[in-house]
């Protein structure tokens, strides 16, 4: 699982899905990392495979669902502070999976433009929070109008 995440991120920059050195938010280019390793401890080759649910990262995204604020989704998207912060990394790529597992299987067409409008940022340019929070809600609406679907249909997933 761990391979099939660091090749997820190498093939994204090789091929030009992000681009090297942009402001690629990290709940986008570790969650789809994430999405990509689907582990499966009782297989031989421990991968489950493309698509498949990180049932790890489902378990975190669920048990912490107790503490999900109106703004935790909103902040995912805005800020990297989560997933770079050591004590909350765990809970944030659960988080960040989640909601690349959900836009993937729910919102295809806004995903593919939204990755598509991030490959042509140029590198060594930071986005504010503001910034990436329009860019967001631009492709999938406002976080809050949108968190509430999220939620619902995450709880579904098997």
């Amino acid at each position: 699982a761990t391979i099939v995440h660091e090749a997820t991120h190498q093939i994204a920059f090789n091929s030009g899905l992000q681009t090297r050195y942009s402001d690629i938010p990290l709940w986008l280019c570790e969650g789809m990392a994430v999405y990509f390793e689907a582990p499966a401890l009782a297989s031989k080759s421990g991968w489950r495979g493309i698509g498949k649910v990180n049932y790890p990262r489902l378990d975190t995204f669920r048990r912490n669902l107790g503490n999900w604020q109106n703004n935790t989704l909103k902040n995912l998207v805005s800020d990297n502070r989560r997933l770079r912060d050591p004590r909350q990394a765990s809970d944030a790529y659960a988080d960040a999976w989640a909601l690349n597992y959900y836009l993937i299987k729910y919102q295809p067409k806004s995903y593919a433009a939204y990755l598509k409008a991030l490959s042509q940022k140029p590198p060594l340019q930071e986005d504010s929070p503001a910034t990436r929070l329009a860019e967001f809600s631009e492709y999938f609406g406002e976080p809050q109008q949108f968190e509430q679907d999220f939620l619902k249909q995450m709880g579904r997933v098997k």
